[in-house]
C-alpha cells in the first residue's frame, strides 16, 4: 500500500471513532425542516511518497445552505475555504456557487427529470484577479433513474449534461492564456447503497472548453467514493479521484485513465447536516 494510501486510511478510521462519539447526543429525529445546512471537512493528498518533492496535501472545508420553498425551486448556497499542508502552506477561499434547483418531473415509474441553474461566484484570488472572472452560469438538465423499480435495491444512475457561459472582464489572463468561454460537460453518477449504513459512489465526467480564441480543450474527471453513514446526520468518506486533460502531451495519445501517478489523488472526509 502506498504511504499515503495508508495514512488516509488511518484518519478514516479515525474520523468514524471521533465522528461517532461526537454525535451521540443528535441521534433523536427531527421533524423535516425546509432549509438545511451541510458542513464538510475534507483531506486530500497526491498519491506521490511523503518524502517526495511532488507530495501535495491540502484540507478543505465546506459549507452549503440551501432551501426549499413551497413551490418546484429550492436555492442553495456553496461555499469552500482551503489550506495548504505543503508548499507555502497557504489558507485560500474558493469559489462560491448560487444553485437554484427545479424539482424532479415524474416520467415514468422510476425515471425523473429535474433541472439546475448554477452562477459561479469570483470568489477565489483566481477568478477574480487572474482570470478577471465575472461570473459563469450554467444549465444542467439531470435524467435520473432509480433501478429499484427494476428490482435492483439499492441502485440509481443519474446522466447531467451541463452548458456553461464564462463572462470575464478581459479574454485572456494575467498569465497570457486564453480564458474559457464555453463548456459543455456530459456527466453520469452510480450510486449503490447497501447493508443500510454503507454506499458506493462512482462519478464520470468528460468536459470540452472553448476559448475566447476559440481553442478547444478536452478534459475528463473519474471519481470513486465509499460512503458511511454514522448517524442520519453525520456520515464520513473515503475516495480516490484523478482529473487531467484527455489528451497527452504529443496532442494524439488518450490520457484517460482510472489511476495516473501524476494527477491521482485520495482524500477522506466526514460531513454534518442541521
Amino acid at each position: 500500500m502506498l504511504p499515503i494510501a495508508a495514512v488516509c486510511l488511518r484518519r478514516f478510521v479515525l474520523v468514524l471513532a471521533l465522528a461517532a462519539i461526537a454525535v451521540t447526543s443528535f441521534a433523536e429525529e427531527k421533524p423535516a425542516k425546509s432549509y438545511s445546512i451541510i458542513g464538510q471537512l475534507t483531506t486530500t493528498s497526491n498519491v506521490q511518497p511523503v518524502e517526495s518533492v511532488d507530495y501535495s496535501a491540502s484540507q478543505d472545508v465546506d459549507l452549503t445552505t440551501s432551501y426549499k420553498f413551497p413551490t418546484i425551486v429550492s436555492l442553495a448556497l456553496d461555499l469552500n475555504l482551503s489550506r495548504e499542508y505543503t508548499g507555502e502552506g497557504l489558507t485560500k477561499v474558493g469559489d462560491g456557487y448560487l444553485r437554484a434547483n427545479f424539482s424532479a418531473l415524474n416520467l415514468s415509474n422510476g425515471l425523473k427529470l429535474s433541472a439546475d441553474l448554477i452562477n459561479q461566484l469570483p470568489l477565489s484570488e483566481d477568478s477574480r484577479d487572474r482570470s478577471s472572472l465575472y461570473t459563469a452560469t450554467t444549465l444542467r438538465p439531470n435524467l435520473s433513474a432509480d433501478l429499484s423499480e427494476l428490482n435492483i435495491k439499492g441502485l440509481s444512475v443519474v446522466y447531467r449534461v451541463g452548458f456553461t457561459r464564462y463572462i470575464h472582464q478581459f479574454t485572456t489572463s494575467t498569465t497570457g492564456a486564453s480564458n474559457n468561454q464555453y463548456s459543455i460537460s456530459n456527466r453520469i453518477d452510480v450510486m449503490y447503497s447497501f447493508l443500510e449504513k454503507y454506499s458506493a459512489t462512482l462519478i464520470n465526467n468528460f468536459s470540452t472548453t472553448w476559448s475566447y480564441a476559440q481553442r478547444q480543450r478536452n478534459s475528463f474527471s473519474f471519481r470513486q467514493e465509499l460512503g458511511f453513514d454514522i448517524t442520519n446526520k453525520f456520515s464520513a468518506q473515503l475516495g480516490h479521484s484523478n482529473q487531467a486533460g484527455s489528451l497527452k502531451a504529443d496532442g494524439r495519445s488518450s490520457n484517460v485513465a482510472l489511476f495516473n501517478e501524476t494527477t491521482s489523488s485520495v482524500y477522506t472526509g466526514v460531513s454534518y447536516v442541521y
